[in-house]
């Protein structure tokens, strides 16, 4: 199921977290319930990636020194491109016990990360496969002018 309104309102605080324009409470604030509630396994699973970006030991923004690196802003965008296409997240079936693992992931933060690399290619993650990738490459949302 893809929840297009729950991966807009992701990827926009996806962006702000990454540049720097909200620190990481704000980005929990703004989407623990979206990763609670929606049925959207694409979404689940780039919100819990976001979530290993930083701890929650103490409140921080990605300027000056904490800056995110090329490698990890490239990443960022590539989550970013997936949440604003349709496409079904493949990488794997939900079990009753991963729901139960992301409610308590989303509410509570003591579940370990799960490991998605099971099939697909691992290198366009969220992306299943290297073709829909560069599909969506080819369709960009942001900063592509007025349609």
């Amino acid at each position: 199921m893809v929840d297009k309104a729950a991966r807009r309102e992701l990827a926009l605080h996806l962006r702000r977290l990454a540049n720097g324009r909200i620190t990481d409470t704000e980005f929990d604030d703004a989407t623990d319930d979206l990763a609670a509630y929606s049925e959207d396994d694409g979404l689940y699973a780039v919100w819990f990636e976001a979530w290993a970006l930083y701890d929650d030991f103490s409140e921080m923004r990605f300027r000056g020194e904490n800056r995110l690196g090329k490698p990890e802003r490239r990443t960022i965008a590539r989550w970013i491109l997936f949440l604003q296409n349709d496409l079904e997240f493949e990488w794997r079936s939900e079990s009753l016990w991963h729901k139960l693992q992301r409610f308590f992931a989303a509410h509570y933060r003591w579940i370990a990360r799960p490991t998605p690399w099971v099939q697909g290619e691992k290198e366009v993650w969220p992306f299943f496969r290297r073709a829909d990738f560069e599909s969506a490459l080819s369709r960009p949302q942001f900063l592509c002018g007025a349609k």
